[in-house]
């Protein structure tokens, strides 16, 4: 047997009443009405009554808490714009003009960062110690050419981007 709140019970006992009162007090043709509305309320009492208590029995149980256990939960990126990275970096080796249009800016940005915390030295305010300090393979690859590569020329090897790489971390 489902145990029944006081605070329902009272509920239900006044709405009984009402119902008994409005019986009594309207003509017999409109009894008709109450009784179908009073059917219907009490549907909808004890059906509100039962969905109630049956929500706490399904919402949880200890296999679903099991299986919510054992399924990997959806990883973010750790780096925000990591993705944005890698597909440049991907792009770059298969193509030049997206060497030049995506990943150079970014090792220049990286380069002017470094170059700026690390030693003090501004990229474009100074760029003959720049120059000297990133080396000339890292600087002419840092370097934009006056006019874009030709269209389907291959990319930059990976290897060349990860030694870049490797210079800028010395930085």
């Amino acid at each position: 047997m489902i145990a029944v709140p006081r605070r329902s019970l009272v509920v239900i006992a006044m709405l009984a009443s009402i119902t008994i009162v409005l019986a009594v007090v309207l003509p017999p043709d409109a009894r008709v009405a109450l009784a179908r509305i009073a059917i219907v309320g009490a549907g909808i009492g004890i059906s509100t009554l039962y969905l109630r208590r049956s929500g706490a029995a399904t919402g949880s149980t200890p296999e679903r808490f099991e299986l919510e256990l054992r399924s990997p939960a959806e990883t973010q990126p750790a780096i925000p714009g990591l993705r944005a990275v890698e597909a440049a970096v991907r792009l770059s080796t298969a193509n030049a003009t997206d060497f030049d249009v995506r990943l150079r800016p970014m090792l220049r940005e990286l380069a002017r960062w470094r170059l700026l915390t690390n030693r003090g030295l501004d990229m474009d305010g100074n760029p003959v110690a720049a120059r000297r300090i990133l080396g000339p393979s890292l600087a002419s690859l840092l370097e934009g050419t006056a006019e874009p590569p030709p269209f389907g020329s291959p990319g930059i090897p990976l290897a060349a981007i990860d030694a870049a790489l490797d210079q800028l971390e010395q930085i």
